[in-house]
């Protein structure tokens, strides 16, 4: 999720320079170096960014809930570097370039630099996150509390081998993986379901601690 003080303004206020879109899932927002035209606010369902590597895998970067922001590139005037993806049905805000520009002109000058400097740093370390797309147990973690519902504390409707494209790796790799969290009372597993015993364990391991 960006957060972005360029946005920081009473909701009904946003609300009125943006358009609401539902759209199914598997809807396609953007692709890499496609035209930024349009900043997203997503309100239901949800959305990954994700970088396509060799043999037609994916590297997930985010995966984001309503309230997040995506298609920040319009701010700085430069195409995507990455590819935006409904994964669930979703509805979101849509607020046109020629918003933004009028909003940035009622943005104090230091809060507007300062929002500025931020996506730039924020698209820098997506991409050195996606040109150096290393699968570890940490990633896997990441993904899993990514992916989790806050309220059930599950991982629904995922396989294996879905999970294992979303990291750009093997379905061996995520089912070895998903045993040593079984094994150290993390997770409980099922068919397309993952139960998280221990949420703040897996994100100690997505912190990179050495699992115990």
């Amino acid at each position: 999720m960006v957060a972005m003080p360029i946005l920081e303004m009473k909701p009904d206020g946003l609300r009125s320079l943006s358009e609401v879109r539902s759209y199914p899932k598997g809807h396609i927002f953007f692709r890499p170096d496609e035209p930024s035209d349009t900043l997203y606010w997503l309100e239901a369902g949800r959305v990954q960014l994700y970088h396509e590597v060799e043999e037609r895998r994916r590297v997930v970067v985010n995966c984001l809930g309503p309230g997040s922001f995506f298609g920040e590139c319009v701010l700085l005037g430069r195409p995507h570097h990455l590819t935006a993806e409904a994964v669930t049905a979703t509805r979101v805000r849509c607020i046109p370039k020629t918003e933004l520009e009028r909003l940035s002109t009622m943005v104090p000058e230091p809060m507007l630099h300062l929002t500025l400097d931020l996506v730039r740093r924020l698209g820098h370390m997506e991409r050195v996150y996606t040109r150096t797309p290393l699968v570890t147990l940490a990633r896997l973690a990441g993904l899993l509390l990514q992916l989790m519902d806050d309220e059930t504390q599950m991982v629904s409707g995922y396989s294996h081998q879905n999970l294992a494209d979303m990291l750009g790796t093997h379905r061996e790799f995520v089912t070895q993986m998903l045993a040593t969290f079984r094994d150290q009372g993390v997770v409980e597993t099922g068919y397309k379901r993952i139960k998280i015993l221990k949420p703040d364990r897996l994100r100690a391991l997505a912190r990179g601690e050495s699992p115990r």
